[in-house]
């Protein structure tokens, strides 16, 4: 390959609706009232490394109807009112399912952000592409007039949960690009497939870079190379934040190498637990990726632009069954 590597960063911009039916929900709540000054910090960061991302936004979190439209054809146990009224979800500046103006502060950034859909509730679309279509479709019309409002026309869908359906009625409301699945390198044994997920939180193995891929719905994708955080619970947590940096870092180098794309995503609220190392680690990681661009051996690019980018040279994956 004779175009320099790309780097792409994507948000799944959500609050706290990812967990809105989890009744594991309260445990992850402080992260998520944290979201709102975490985003607008992670704005302050991509504009001093002139680095743009693709934030990808779920629709009820800013449209000024998400407090109208009722929540029970979606999640049937929550009453919107209900939810709303909860104190428990707001504190005295931030809210856990509210963002109202996080459209305008990502368009007052210098940095050429790409605004996505992470759909309208967060809904999973491979489970309503078999169950109930016609919910999707409704998802996706309110996903279409909530950005419509705010003068945006996303062309990038990023499916919650990577759970990825309807493909075919994406393609047809205006959609041209998807985020896909983490890429992992996969052997034959499954047994040596999760051995080498878990040595991953101890030592820094190389993730898989990646290219774009067309499906037959015209629908074109693009997968990720590694989810840049730490959990919150269970053994994961203790996991070293070095390790974990050093480790994109790899990544990077080995998309200069290669000429593919390095694609990092996380959730905002992700920073929420141990804030300050996921920021420190971050700041690095950028500052590598700036010095690469200004050497001219890599592009910091958003999902859109990276696979048009790659669609124009013909740089493209074959799709495989996975």
């Amino acid at each position: 390959m004779t175009i320099p590597a790309s780097f792409v960063i994507s948000l799944d911009t959500e609050l706290a609706w990812g967990r809105i039916n989890d009744p594991e929900l309260p445990f992850y709540l402080d992260q998520c009232l944290q979201a709102s000054d975490i985003i607008k910090e992670l704005l302050e960061l991509f504009d001093g490394f002139e680095i743009p991302a693709t934030w990808a936004l779920v629709g009820r979190m800013f449209d000024e109807k998400g407090l109208e439209y009722a929540l029970s054809e979606f999640y049937p146990d929550i009453d919107l009112k209900e939810l709303t009224a909860d104190n428990v979800m707001h504190n005295n500046s931030n809210s856990a399912i509210r963002f109202n103006d996080v459209v305008d502060l990502i368009k007052r950034t210098t940095a050429e952000h790409e605004i996505a859909s992470h759909s309208y509730n967060h809904v999973l679309f491979d489970t309503l592409e078999r169950d109930d279509a016609k919910l999707a479709i409704q998802d996706i019309e309110m996903q279409k007039e909530a950005f419509k409002n705010v003068n945006v026309k996303p062309e990038t869908i990023v499916f919650p949960q990577d759970k990825i359906g309807c493909l075919d009625a994406f393609n047809q409301a205006g959609y041209k690009y998807f985020r896909g699945k983490l890429k992992e390198q996969k052997m034959d044994n499954g047994v040596v497939n999760k051995v080498n997920r878990q040595l991953a939180h101890v030592f820094p193995l190389r993730p898989e870079c990646v290219l774009p891929q067309q499906h037959s719905s015209g629908l074109y994708e693009l997968k990720t190379s590694l989810l840049y955080r730490i959990p919150s619970r269970g053994i994961k947590r203790y996991t070293s934040m070095q390790v974990l940096t050093n480790r994109a870092i790899i990544g990077i180098y080995h998309a200069v190498e290669s000429g593919m794309i390095f694609h990092l995503y996380f959730h905002p609220f992700n920073f929420g637990y141990r804030r300050k190392e996921h920021m420190r680690g971050l700041k690095r990681i950028l500052g590598i990726v700036r010095e690469l661009m200004v050497q001219g051996k890599i592009e910091a690019l958003t999902i859109k632009n990276a696979i048009e980018k790659y669609v124009k040279t013909s740089e493209l994956e074959s799709i495989t069954d996975e």
